[in-house]
């Protein structure tokens, strides 16, 4: 009986390993995708990583381009369309698609960070945020069509994705500076060098990628690629002064200890 009862266990625990084999990787694909990672994973492996899928990606289809690119002129998009870069569109599209699913965790890593400054707030930033990047990684999978008759669903995702990355980071920035009014004694305050960083990029890219997504269609002398690449560095470099100025960890706070009386 003993004999048996070992021989009939083993195939059920067997069977409960191949249940459970690949929750593990589950929860860490949730966990990084709900911007529970550390500043180090961000700095050195997400950032360089997004760097290369977006800029370089797009350098390289610029690069084997059939015809001339006029960056500043031309969106971002025209390097997905296949008939105008057949060789180098499913670059462009890859790039734009690894990026923005890298750029997801940042909603959450930053949201949860600005929750001692603006608990209602950093939240809905994170909603906005996120709904961003999503839309960014949507719009790298659906290739750019020029001339078809439907609407263009590329168009609309990629314009769609740039005004709610803008209007996240001003939500976020809007968070942070909240604590800089905060005059009750004892009240903590936002890191200076944190907002200073966020208050120059807000003056630059939010508001191009805003304009760029409410501009209209048919532009002929206006910068619409040159808005766009202003948008992207923005972005960016938002998340690098994310990464790099935010707490490490969600036990510590955003801001700095506002000075006690008597000191």
């Amino acid at each position: 009986m003993i004999a048996a009862a070992g021989k009939s266990s083993m195939p059920v625990s067997g069977l409960n390993d191949g249940r459970t084999a690949g929750y593990p990787t589950f929860r860490g694909l949730l966990s990084f995708l709900s911007g529970r990672v550390g500043r180090r994973t961000l700095l050195f492996l997400v950032l360089p990583a997004i760097f290369v899928s977006y800029f370089v990606a797009l350098g390289i289809a610029m690069r084997f381009s059939p015809g001339p690119h006029e960056w500043r002129s031309e969106t971002i998009s025209k390097l997905l369309d296949p008939p105008r870069n057949p060789r180098a569109y499913w670059i462009a599209s890859a790039g734009i698609t690894l990026a923005g699913w890298l750029a997801i965790p940042f909603a959450g890593y930053i949201g949860r960070r600005l929750r001692a400054v603006a608990p209602i707030g950093s939240r809905v930033g994170t909603v906005i945020f996120g709904t961003g990047t999503a839309g960014v990684v949507l719009s790298g999978l659906i290739a750019y069509h020029g001339h078809a008759r439907l609407p263009r669903l590329h168009t609309l995702l990629a314009r769609g994705s740039a005004f709610a990355l803008g209007v996240g980071m001003m939500v976020f920035w809007a968070c942070l500076l909240a604590g800089c009014f905060r005059l009750r004694a004892g009240t903590p305050r936002p890191r200076r060098a944190l907002a200073v960083a966020w208050t120059l990029l807000i003056l630059s890219g939010p508001t191009a990628a805003v304009l760029s997504a409410l501009a209209v269609e048919h532009r002929t002398r206006e910068p619409a690629g040159l808005w766009e690449w202003i948008a992207s560095a923005a972005l960016f470099l938002f998340l690098l002064f994310s990464a790099w100025l935010l707490p490490g960890t969600e036990t510590e706070s955003a801001v700095d200890p506002a000075p006690t009386p008597g000191r």
